[in-house]
């Protein structure tokens, strides 16, 4: 089905004009769900010393907290739970890590560095 005709059978169901159903952009939803992938995402944070991200590290078996490691610098650091984000890897960004390249998505709401008491 064209938008056209999508757009046709429309405003006649609805009695809308073509013009106001045309500038309602309605469009057609794929049928096949097998394309749509979700996309992969991995929890990092960012080295303190060169700054790229490194994987979060995950809370130790007794549930305490571990260090993060960056495998560019050769150290392990500690961190603050707030400088965890998300890394999307659906595409080029999934080599980022080392690399220096990212793309964050923050949740904390205080800004970085500033700690309330």
């Amino acid at each position: 089905m064209t938008q056209a005709q999508l757009d046709s059978q429309i405003a006649r169901i609805t009695g809308e004009s073509l013009t106001e159903i045309h500038l309602l952009g309605f469009s057609l939803v794929s049928d096949h769900h097998d394309d749509l992938e979700p996309a992969t995402v991995q929890l990092v944070l960012d080295c303190p010393f060169c700054r790229c991200p490194v994987p979060y590290p995950g809370l130790a078996s007794d549930g305490s907290e571990t260090m993060a490691e960056c495998d560019r610098c050769e150290v392990y650091f500690p961190f603050d739970p707030e400088e965890i984000y998300v890394l999307e890897s659906d595409n080029r960004l999934a080599d980022a890590i080392g690399t220096g390249e990212k793309t964050r998505r923050h949740w904390p709401t205080e800004e970085p560095g500033h700690r309330e008491n």
